[in-house]
């Protein structure tokens, strides 16, 4: 009963003939739009082909480059490899050389400084105590001269003689000496005059030389320094004479 009320009297046949006429139409849409589609499917599968082609063309290409990469690189480490052992092989050789060389001069030394004179071991004795005498208190001295006393500038010119130099030049002589009796020991002859030599050369420390300089004197306080009394004395001395001084 509802679904005569909704059709509005329209008879059921009228119904049925409008919808044949329609079907045509429909049918044609219907097959219009599954023809698009399978176009559109139909092109979707070539780009998939094409796609698939394309991309196991250059996979082929990229595997056969990264195998040739992957052996370079494998060759490479292999000599990196190898070139690192004969690295550690030469340093490891060169270090065995070198202490069984230093090892061998070594015992060589040895032997000389055991078997080298007496002579030159009494030698740097001779030359240690020397070295006690030259750093004694009072082996440095220093001699007063003439001072010249200058008042106007508070300052007097002294003169001293000191064997400062001297000391200093002797102390360095025997440290030179002893360095100089080590390595005599291990040449093969001793040679007695070239020690005799070392000896008598030894500078003399009784040589003074002359240091000149100038210090300052202390003002006293109650007296008025010399230079400006004198100022004073020459400025009365031009006014009573009536002139300006320059």
């Amino acid at each position: 009963m509802k679904l005569f009320k909704q059709v509005e009297h329209r008879d059921i046949d009228e119904l049925r003939a409008e919808l044949a006429e329609l079907a045509p139409l429909t049918a044609k849409v219907k097959a219009e739009k599954q023809a698009e589609t399978l176009a559109q499917r139909k092109e979707a599968a070539a780009h998939i082909e094409r796609l698939t082609t394309e991309r196991d063309a250059a996979l082929e290409t990229l595997k056969a480059t990264l195998t040739e990469k992957e052996a370079a690189h494998q060759a490479a480490k292999a000599a990196l490899d190898t070139a690192w052992h004969e690295l550690t092989q030469a340093k490891f050789k060169l270090s065995s050389e070198s202490h069984r060389f230093t090892a061998s001069i070594d015992r060589q030394r040895t032997a000389l400084i055991e078997t080298a004179d007496p002579e030159l071991d009494h030698a740097i004795a001779w030359f240690n105590d020397k070295l006690t005498e030259l750093r004694r208190p009072g082996i440095i001295r220093t001699i007063g001269r003439a001072s010249t006393r200058d008042p106007f500038s508070w300052s007097k010119k002294t003169l001293q003689e000191t064997n400062h130099g001297a000391v200093l030049a002797a102390l360095a002589y025997c440290k030179g000496a002893i360095q100089t009796l080590e390595s005599m020991k291990f040449e093969p002859d001793f040679d007695p005059d070239a020690l005799k030599k070392l000896k008598d050369a030894i500078p003399k420390t009784d040589v003074f030389e002359k240091i000149r300089g100038t210090l300052n004197m202390e003002k006293p306080k109650s007296i008025q320094p010399m230079a400006e009394l004198a100022e004073k004395k020459a400025a009365g001395l031009f006014k009573k004479l009536g002139l300006n001084p320059a």
